[in-house]
């Protein structure tokens, strides 16, 4: 299977998308549902989909969640940029979310239209414990995702 971009990104990209998750939720105290609707409507979704070097690699999870607030045109965050070793249900989301997006070539817009982002952290307690992979089919198998991705670009 082809995926969305090159795996040397993937533990970066997953990272990134796990800290912004974190970040928003957590050290800035907003619902992470808000900001996944807010990056689905961002151009930045597009580029982290397609592995957009910036994105996926050259920033940390706060810068990534301020480039989605200045490419829709709104205030961006000033909470402190701080990450912690421990890994939060909201990491966790992101981070498998990141995942899922590689392996399937699915857009963020379309996985979350399916699989609402408080239904991927309902998964938390038993899933943190398993092999990302089995994640990612159960994932399948709640979006039905046995269609082609209408998101077919790579970036080498």
């Amino acid at each position: 299977m082809t995926h969305a971009y090159s795996d040397l990104y993937l533990d970066s990209a997953q990272d990134i998308l796990g800290h912004a998750f974190d970040w928003i939720a957590n050290t800035c105290g907003e619902d992470v549902a808000v900001f996944c609707e807010r990056f689905c409507q961002s151009r930045i979704s597009a580029m982290f989909e397609i592995g957009y070097p910036k994105y996926v690699a050259g920033c940390n999870g706060a810068e990534l969640v301020n480039f989605v607030m200045e490419d829709l045109g709104l205030p961006e965050y000033t909470c402190p940029q701080e990450f912690y070793a421990d890994r939060s249900p909201e990491y966790w989301a992101g981070w498998v979310l990141a995942y899922f997006q590689w392996k399937t070539r699915f857009s963020f817009r379309t996985i979350l239209q399916r699989v609402p982002v408080e239904k991927i952290l309902g998964l938390y307690p038993t899933g943190h414990e398993q092999a990302v992979r089995n994640v990612a089919d159960i994932l399948s198998e709640w979006m039905g995702a046995r269609q082609q991705p209408e998101n077919d670009k790579e970036v080498k």
